[in-house]
C-alpha cells in the first residue's frame, strides 16, 4: 500500500504519464491522417479515367498570347444536385469539394494566331467530374480584349471576369454539360458512360 501511495505522490510518474498519452495521441493522429490521405489518393487513382482533348482560341495577337496561362479548377467529383438529393454518406465524402487548380499545357501559332490548349482532366468513373475553365493573365490589360475574342467564338460561353482575381477570366466549354453549384455558379460537368 505504501508503494502505491508513493507512486501517486511521485510528480515524475504523472508527468511521464501525461507526456506518454500526448505522444500516443499525436502518433495516432499522424497515422490516421496518413491513412486517410493515402486512401483518398488511391480512390483518386483507381476511380478516375484520364481524359484529354484539344481546344483552340483563334485571333489571338502574339503579345496577348504571351500573357495568357490556361487552366481549370476541378470543383468536385459528381454534381451538386446528386450530392444534395441522392448521395449517401460514403458518396458525399468521396464527392467532397476539391477546388484543385490545374494549369494546362498550351502552345501558340504565330502564323494562324491560334492558342492551342491541351485540355486534360481525371473523370470519376461513377460520379463524373465538375470543373471550371479559366485563363490567367500575366498582364491584365489584355483581359477585356480576350473577353471580346472569346465571345465571338462558338466553343466558349458564360465568359466572366473573376471577382477575386483581377487577372482571371472564367468561361464554360460549350461542348460539355453545364451544372449549377449550390452557390448558383455554372460549371462544366463530364460524365463518361
Amino acid at each position: 500500500m505504501d508503494g502505491l501511495i508513493e507512486i501517486i505522490k511521485d510528480k515524475n510518474f504523472w508527468t511521464g504519464s501525461v507526456v506518454g498519452i500526448a505522444l500516443f495521441k499525436l502518433i495516432e493522429k499522424i497515422f490516421s491522417d496518413t491513412i486517410n490521405f493515402l486512401s483518398l489518393r488511391a480512390k483518386y487513382i483507381f476511380n478516375t479515367i484520364k481524359y484529354s482533348e484539344i481546344f483552340t482560341i483563334t485571333n489571338i495577337p502574339p503579345k496577348m498570347a504571351r500573357s495568357i496561362k490556361p487552366a481549370l479548377i476541378i470543383s468536385r467529383f459528381g454534381n451538386d444536385e446528386f450530392l444534395q438529393k441522392t448521395a449517401n454518406e460514403k458518396e458525399k465524402l468521396e464527392m467532397g469539394l476539391l477546388n484543385k487548380v490545374k494549369y494546362l499545357k498550351h502552345e501558340y501559332s504565330h502564323e494562324k494566331l491560334e492558342l492551342t490548349i491541351y485540355f486534360k482532366i481525371n473523370i470519376h468513373k461513377k460520379f463524373g467530374t465538375q470543373f471550371k475553365m479559366f485563363l490567367d493573365f500575366y498582364n491584365d490589360k489584355y483581359l477585356a480584349t480576350v473577353n471580346k475574342i472569346l465571345e465571338k467564338q462558338t466553343d466558349f460561353t458564360n465568359i466572366s471576369k473573376s471577382e477575386s482575381y483581377k487577372e482571371r477570366l472564367y468561361f464554360i466549354l460549350e461542348k460539355y454539360r453545364v451544372v449549377k453549384t449550390s452557390e448558383g455558379i455554372d460549371n462544366n460537368f463530364i460524365y463518361l458512360e
